[in-house]
């Protein structure tokens, strides 16, 4: 929701997203319902690919300084303004 919430165009058209490879461990079996609630926020038919990391680098949000973190499922949405 954050992403969406945060997302500076009018219509999205694909979405990217790149989960610590830390929440799969902790998440199990359970690591794909992180997945699937993530697409139930995202409006129509978006095309979507992603995958494990070990840590992202970004913002908090978007007048934060950007900082390494672990354990994160990070959503970019793109698209044209």
């Amino acid at each position: 929701m954050n992403a969406l919430d945060n997302y500076p165009g009018t219509e999205p058209s694909a979405v990217l997203f790149f989960s610590c490879v830390a929440r799969r461990q902790i998440l199990g079996t359970r690591a794909q319902e992180e997945y699937q609630n993530t697409k139930l926020c995202l409006t129509g038919y978006l095309p979507a690919c992603g995958f494990y990391s070990y840590g992202e680098i970004a913002p908090i949000d978007r007048t934060s300084q950007t900082q390494f973190h672990n354990e994160t499922f990070v959503t970019l949405i793109l698209g044209n303004r």
